[in-house]
């Protein structure tokens, strides 16, 4: 396989769809025949599924119990409860991994448990459980409860630490792991284990997030004790949706597609996020500029995300846990502003990496179907995201190690179609550590191992991919004609369809710009505004970057691929169009 050079444009792919039935999903459901086709297209192909998806409702959470080991793992934590065991939650230093320990704690604590937490740092620690960790939590807060022992809970991580675990049994622990990342083929020596990967498992949705996880087994827990009588004394059990805040923003910030379980807990949680109960998030809310508007699943993948993975990234993630825990406005307001700083400076340290890595490849050249680059020094806790950055830009997966003395750790992200961690299944035997999914991984290697990884990677992905596969592409949607206009009713379909995200993108709409735009100009940094008729009054529309453009479509009629964003202005919501991408009518982009 020969690849070089950096992504080309785009190749247009018209999805297709069965008109007859998609037109009787529109008049059945009564909406829009294009948001029609595009449910059609996604495989919503009856009324109720239609309906379901567009109104997903928490009735339709399948029990906790399918998960396998949630019988056992109620009873450890109904057990903890009788005999008052404190309990340490063990949380990935990642959002997914903050927010499920957030989930979790303030659970626990609702039962009377003491409780405390751990995490690892993502700079000194790395990733999973570490042993000198749970000694550390061990000795200061278990000592002398041999006897009794305490209950450990993982969060995001520990499916695959089996010495860690082993130790913590040694130390008197009762060892509960909730993950969703892969299973090793040995099971770790846990006391239980919850997740839906495991082998055994029939729970109906594998695509859980870590906090999702969590929240399942808060799910399980509540149920078995209101079966059991625990608050007989006229005490009310916890409201479960009062956890839906923390699970949306763990679900989304760690990128599992936006459909079945997910969708129904995503599009929960944003109304939840919205009314700011805690003060950390209200407070965060604020210096974002987001408090008292509608939300939606990007603004927490680009703004409320990034400053609490800020945290873990540059440091302690302690502190998100923290803004996420806490009860005091003044707190929550400094620890709001805190990460917002500690977010600007790894911008700037993202930034200064970025450029590093791509004049490596400038003087390497790019070529063959992956790129692997390693630095001496390179800032670990934001290496997976430029290793996105780069993977975008060059349409490969990408892989950059730090060094540092003879070990290296890195972070690893792929295109569609390209599973990732299977790539690094063969490569295992020249990895020290790796683990992770088919799009994004992490891997520890020692540095005298680099260069014949390049080479067995290269020759991995090569063997697995074909080479339409690196030809980026854009789904097209749906394509207007006089039949079907842009108008209110399709507006409002639309963004029924939302939360968008991985599994479920925004849909990419065509229209043609000789008969539709208006009054196209630049603005900014080369970015194009215009008018777009319909939808009542009209819209505003903004590509980014596509300036250039603009005396070409003055002169030729083309087609613009674009999709639909809320914008907030001097506070009044509107409709925006977003460019995706432009074609000419000599330019061969579809297919």
């Amino acid at each position: 396989m020969n690849i070089t050079g950096p992504a080309g444009p785009r190749k247009w792919q018209h999805l297709e769809w069965n008109r007859d039935k998609a037109a009787r999903l529109a008049r059945e459901v009564e909406i829009s025949p294009a948001i029609a086709a595009i449910l059609w297209q996604r495989g919503h192909a009856d009324a109720d599924d239609v309906r379901r998806f567009l109104y997903p409702s928490l009735q339709d959470l399948p029990s906790p119990f399918f998960l396998k080991g949630m019988a056992t793992a109620v009873e450890l934590v109904h057990e903890a409860c009788v005999l008052q065991q404190p309990v340490l939650v063990y949380g990935d230093y990642d959002v997914d991994g903050t927010s499920g320990a957030a989930v979790l704690g303030i659970f626990l604590k609702r039962l009377g448990l003491k409780v405390h937490f751990c995490q690892p740092n993502r700079l000194k620690d790395g990733y999973g459980l570490k042993t000198h960790l749970l000694e550390a939590a061990h000795a200061a807060h278990f000592q002398g409860r041999a006897a009794q022992g305490g209950l450990l809970v993982t969060v995001d991580c520990g499916i695959t630490d089996h010495r860690p675990i082993a130790r913590a049994r040694e130390l008197g622990f009762k060892v509960l792991v909730t993950d969703h990342h892969q299973p090793p083929p040995t099971p770790v020596p846990a006391h239980c284990i919850i997740n839906p990967w495991q082998k055994g498992c029939n729970f109906p949705f594998k695509h859980l997030a870590g906090v999702g996880v969590a929240f399942y087994l808060v799910m399980g827990v509540r149920s078995h004790l209101v079966k059991a009588g625990f608050w007989a004394n006229g005490a009310a059990p916890p409201i479960l949706r009062d956890y839906l805040d923390l699970v949306a923003l763990g679900t989304v910030a760690d990128m599992v597609p936006l459909i079945g379980i997910n969708r129904i807990l995503v599009k929960a949680g944003l109304l939840e996020l919205e009314k700011a109960v805690r003060p950390g998030i209200r407070a965060l809310l604020e210096k974002t500029g987001m408090q008292g508007r509608r939300l939606g699943a990007e603004d927490i993948g680009f703004r409320l995300g990034p400053r609490l993975n800020a945290a873990g990234r540059m440091g302690d993630p302690g502190r998100a846990l923290a803004l996420l825990l806490t009860e005091d406005n003044g707190a929550g307001e400094r620890w709001a502003a805190e990460l917002d700083l500690e977010n600007t400076r790894r911008k700037e340290t993202e930034n200064e990496l970025l450029q590093a890595a791509l004049t490596k490849i400038k003087n390497d050249g790019l070529e063959g179907p992956a790129v692997v680059l390693s630095g001496n020094g390179w800032h670990t806790g934001i290496l997976g995201i430029v290793a996105s950055r780069i993977m975008h830009n060059v349409f490969r997966p990408v892989i950059l190690l730090s060094e540092e003395n003879d070990l290296a750790r890195g972070s690893a992200r792929s295109i569609p179609g390209i599973d990732l961690f299977g790539a690094l299944q063969h490569c295992a035997s020249l990895l020290e550590s790796y683990g992770g999914h088919a799009n994004a991984a992490g891997l520890s290697i020692k540095t005298s191992n680099i260069q014949e990884f390049k080479k067995k990677f290269s020759e991995t992905i090569s063997a697995i991919a074909t080479l339409d596969l690196f030809i980026p592409k854009l789904a097209i949607d749906w394509v207007f004609d006089e039949t079907t206009p842009l108008d209110a009713k399709l507006v409002s379909d639309y963004f029924l369809m939302g939360p968008f995200g991985q599994g479920n993108v925004r849909p990419v709409l065509v229209g043609q710009t000789g008969r539709c735009m208006r009054n196209p100009r630049v603005v900014g940094e080369n970015h194009l505004r215009f008018q777009w008729p319909g939808a009542g009054q009209g819209m505003g529309g903004i590509g980014f970057h596509f300036g250039e453009y603009k005396d070409r479509l003055a002169r030729e009629h083309g087609l613009l691929a674009f999709s639909l964003h809320r914008k907030v202005f001097q506070g009044r919501e509107r409709v925006e169009m977003q460019v995706e991408d432009i074609s000419f009518a000599n330019e061969p982009v579809s297919s």
